[in-house]
């Protein structure tokens, strides 16, 4: 979905061929262009919220400058308020130079606060000020510093919710609000989930500099039919563990059941008899495209036929 470029830019390319992440990656180019605009984005835990945030910053002006993530939990330690707003020299005890906070750090750049449902109420306070006057005071200073910087916030809790428990404050949601993007987990786009074995397979043998090994169909079937509690980052833990234990450059459903719930999951050469024609044409082509690591020239190789009667094929069956 998006450039070489720019996946190495934020970190990681964004794999997948489903109409949902589609609408979550122009809906995050869409909202890059409104620079001033607080971005919201929700989504369960090991779905990509920090990549999609990285992707916001780096396609928008502020993309030279400084895109900082922090974890809101941190906010909990007494020097909460140093961390954010900076100190002066003997503000306090310890304070031995002027220190910048996040806030100045993140001065024409973007500030990334994930998990934004864990942050302390007095905190809260304190960023809705900053939000609305775009002014901050150090520790132990008497004079204000103006500060620019884009807001995007993560979390997997119903911030909504916590509202009405009164838990979160709702000007503060108001205001981190203006644009939300909610990123579906993996077990709403099982069509990506081919595509994202492949990739990380592929990955993780090029870094070990190992053979890619043969994976069964059973163990895609099961792959493609898991939940996946922990989404990407859950799926990505399995195929990590299935190649550095893997001995034999074959990945079996054996070797899958060692992490994952024993359970039947039919072979498709074992139901042909519930398939059309059409189901087993789509079956084949889709799993010759994973052995060959996506490469069409050598899936045609191993299918017998044109490379025109191959794209024909990927197209009808958008594979």
């Amino acid at each position: 979905f998006i450039s070489k470029e720019l996946s190495i830019r934020i970190g990681s390319p964004i794999i997948g061929k489903s109409k949902k992440l589609e609408n979550v990656i122009n809906q995050t180019i869409l909202a890059a262009g409104s620079d001033y605009a607080n971005v919201l984005i929700t989504g369960e835990s090991g779905t990509g919220k920090e990549l999609l945030a990285r992707l916001l910053h780096y396609c928008s002006r502020r993309k030279d400058k400084q895109f900082l993530a922090i974890n809101s939990s941190i906010f909990t330690s007494s020097l909460a308020q140093s961390s954010i707003f900076g100190h002066v020299k003997g503000a306090f005890t310890g304070a031995i130079s002027n220190q910048s906070g996040y806030l100045e750090l993140a001065h024409k750049g973007t500030l990334f606060l994930d998990e934004i449902g864990d942050m302390p109420l007095d905190i809260q306070t304190a960023f809705l000020r900053v939000i609305e006057e775009k002014k901050i005071m150090p520790l132990g200073s008497n004079h204000y510093k103006n500060v620019d910087f884009r807001m995007v916030s993560a979390t997997h809790q119903d911030i909504k919710s916590m509202t009405d428990k009164k838990t979160f404050r709702l000007d503060l949601y108001n205001r981190i609000n203006t644009i939300q993007i909610h990123i579906p987990p993996l077990r709403e786009r099982k069509e990506d989930i081919p595509l994202i074995i492949n990739y990380l397979l592929t990955n993780l043998c090029t870094k070990l500099d190992k053979e890619v090994p043969e994976i069964t169909s059973q163990v895609i079937n099961y792959l493609c039919e898991y939940d996946y509690p922990g989404n990407i980052r859950e799926l990505n833990s399995i195929m990590q563990r299935l190649v550095l234990f893997n001995k034999k450059n074959k990945i079996s459903i054996e070797d899958l059941y060692e992490i994952l719930p024993k359970k039947e999951v039919p072979d498709p050469i074992q139901t042909l008899s519930n398939m059309n024609l059409s189901d087993m044409e789509r079956i084949l082509i889709n799993q010759a495209m994973i052995k060959c690591n996506n490469v069409q020239i050598e899936a045609c190789k191993l299918l017998g036929i044109s490379s025109y009667s191959l794209n024909r094929k990927l197209k009808k069956f958008k594979c």
